[in-house]
């Protein structure tokens, strides 16, 4: 079932969100939660195989980012390999697709792709450091 930004389901779940997240105003960390739980939602309602791109590019820049602190002497190599693996996958699926269905290209992926590189080298120039794990998935 595929979801859209101006469907009856959307809304509904637009609007069960807000309500929920004007209560917990407060409560930085179960807003995190709710972020990553309602972004989680709406990508799996988006299609499965979107969910997935999302979760896995979620943990391996995670992952990534890490080792490029943990490991300085390898932290050029690993900011080249982020940025090729995610301008690959925007590249792959803008491109590739067919032009025809909108439905083919998942929803926010450049948006998110440029955020994720802007973090990766905010990281890599030492502008930041690696965010902890329970404030990484709703930066």
């Amino acid at each position: 079932m595929a979801i859209s930004f101006n469907s009856p389901q959307f809304i509904f779940f637009l609007v069960v969100f807000s309500v929920f997240y004007a209560f917990i105003q407060k409560k930085e960390f179960l807003k995190h939660l709710t972020l990553i739980f309602a972004g989680a939602i709406f990508y799996y309602f988006a299609g499965l195989e979107n969910f997935l791109l999302l979760l896995s590019d979620l943990v391996l820049t995670f992952t990534f980012v890490f080792l490029m602190e943990k490991f300085s002497k390898y932290r050029k190599l690993i900011f080249i390999f982020l940025l090729v693996k995610k301008v690959t996958v925007l590249v792959f699926y803008r491109y590739t697709q067919n032009f025809e269905d909108t439905t083919a290209f998942p929803a926010g992926l450049s948006f998110y792709t440029f955020v994720s590189i802007s973090y990766v080298t905010d990281v890599y120039l030492g502008r930041t450091t690696a965010l902890k794990f329970k404030n990484f998935f709703s930066s």
